[in-house]
């Protein structure tokens, strides 16, 4: 992120964006750790109602983060509207489809 802000010449943007993400990341694993210790400890005909409830929580929290990111370059989208693309294409929705992949090729050849 600090590098695509001093390229783009966007670094409080992006500052405040890595700030946002660590937050929510800091909730989410704050929120796992009773859940990981559930399921390690608890009964085991729960885990999988747990591991669903999880799931949610953490589909929710993303896509809490992606508007709270939204809302950050809100006053730049109709500006950079190109910039705003190329990150997502590179640094939100790349990484998710390479790991998909990997995980699929891994799956079939295992």
């Amino acid at each position: 992120m600090f590098l695509l802000g001093n390229v783009f010449v966007l670094s409080k943007y992006t500052q405040l964006y890595s700030f946002a993400v660590l937050v929510f990341n800091v909730f989410t694993g704050i929120y796992l750790i009773p859940i990981n210790f559930i399921i390690a400890f608890g009964p085991s005909n729960f885990n999988e109602i747990i591991i669903v409830i999880s799931l949610f929580y953490l589909g929710f929290m993303i896509l809490l983060r992606t508007i709270r990111g939204i809302f950050i370059v809100s006053n730049l989208i109709s500006d950079r509207i190109f910039q705003i693309f190329i990150y997502l294409c590179a640094m939100e929705i790349a990484p998710v489809l390479i790991l998909a992949k990997t995980v699929i090729k891994w799956g079939l050849y295992n």
